[in-house]
C-alpha cells in the first residue's frame, strides 16, 4: 500500500503523520510526505526583481527541506521509510496532479475542521480535497498514541453504492483484527426516510456482507440530523474509526443542504476514513 501524507508542518499535520506511521508499520508500507508552498502574490507573475524572487524561493525551499528532514528522522526512528516531495503552487491541484502520477492507495491528512460561514463558503483544505480527489482519505484530528481499531462503524443510507463502499471498508479492516463492526442508519424523522421495516431489512442485507469473524451489529438510530446521529453514536459506543462512503454533491446542494461527509470531518473528533465512491 502506498500512503501519502500532506503536511503544512502544523501540529495537526504531525498527528496525521504519526498515525500514518502506525498504519505503515502494520501494513509494511512506506510513506510519502508532501508539502505545497505558496509563493507571495507579488511573485506569482514575473517579478520586476527576478533575483529577489529567486532568493525568497531559495530560502523557503531550504526551510522546507529542514522541516521535511526533521519528520523523516521521526519516521525513521520508529522504523518507517519516508519519502519527501515538495513544490510551489496550489495545494489541491498540486496534490491531485501528484497522485495521478504516483497512484497512492491512501491519503492520511490532519484537519482542524472549519466552522460557521467558513464551513459553508470556504471550507478547509481537507474538505476541498475530499470533494475533488478520487481517493480514500483518512482524516485525523487528534494524536493517536496506540493505534487500535477494535470498534468501527459504517454509517449509511443503505444504497447499492454504499454496499460497495462497505465491502471496501471491510477489506481495509482485514489486517487490523477488528472485533466489532457497527452498521448505522440514522432516522431523522424526515419526509424522505424509508419506512422502518424497510430500513431494518436493508440493515440485515448489509450485515450479511460482513463475512468472517466480525461481531457485526446493526442500528437504526434516531437523531435530529444524520451528522449528529453519527457523532453521538460514535461517542456512546466508543468507536475507534468511522468509515463513510463519499457521495459527491453539486456545489448548490452543498451550500443549502451540506455534505454529511464534510460536516463530519469538521465536527467529529474520531478518525474518519472517507471511502471514495468510484461511480
Amino acid at each position: 500500500m502506498k500512503i501519502l501524507v500532506p503536511t503544512d508542518f502544523s501540529e495537526c499535520a504531525d498527528f496525521a503523520l504519526d498515525a500514518a506511521c502506525q498504519f505503515a508499520l502494520i501494513m509494511d508500507s512506506d510513506i510519502t510526505l508532501f508539502h505545497v508552498a505558496d509563493l507571495p502574490d507579488e511573485f506569482g507573475a514575473k517579478s520586476s526583481d527576478d533575483s529577489l524572487a529567486e532568493r525568497v524561493q531559495e530560502r523557503m525551499k531550504n526551510n522546507i527541506d529542514e522541516l521535511m528532514s526533521q519528520r523523516e528522522a521521526m519516521a525513521g526512528s520508529v522504523g518507517v521509510k519516508l519519502h519527501k516531495e515538495s513544490c510551489f503552487g496550489s495545494f489541491t491541484e498540486s496534490l491531485i496532479d501528484y497522485d495521478k502520477e504516483q497512484q497512492f492507495d491512501l491519503v492520511v491528512m490532519g484537519s482542524y475542521g472549519a466552522s460557521g460561514k467558513q464551513e459553508w463558503f470556504i471550507g478547509s483544505n481537507t474538505q476541498k480535497l475530499v470533494r475533488k480527489l478520487r481517493k480514500n482519505i483518512l482524516v485525523i484530528k487528534n494524536p493517536i498514541s496506540n493505534l487500535r481499531l477494535n470498534k468501527v462503524m459504517f454509517p449509511s443510507n443503505l444504497t447499492e453504492t454504499d454496499r460497495e463502499a462497505f465491502i471496501e471498508f471491510l477489506d481495509f479492516l482485514n489486517i487490523f483484527k477488528t472485533k466489532e463492526v457497527h452498521i448505522l442508519a440514522v432516522n431523522t424523522s424526515g419526509w424522505f426516510n424509508q419506512p422502518t421495516p424497510i430500513m431494518l431489512e436493508l440493515l440485515k442485507d448489509f450485515k450479511a456482507l460482513a463475512t468472517g469473524d466480525y461481531d457485526c451489529q446493526t442500528h437504526y438510530y434516531s437523531d435530529y440530523s444524520v451528522e449528529a446521529g453519527i457523532r453521538h453514536f460514535a461517542e456512546k459506543y466508543e468507536i475507534d474509526l468511522v468509515g463513510i462512503s463519499n457521495i459527491g454533491r453539486s456545489p448548490i446542494k452543498r451550500l443549502f443542504q451540506g455534505s454529511n461527509v464534510e460536516m463530519l470531518i469538521n465536527h467529529s473528533e474520531i478518525p474518519i476514513l472517507v471511502i471514495d465512491n468510484k461511480k
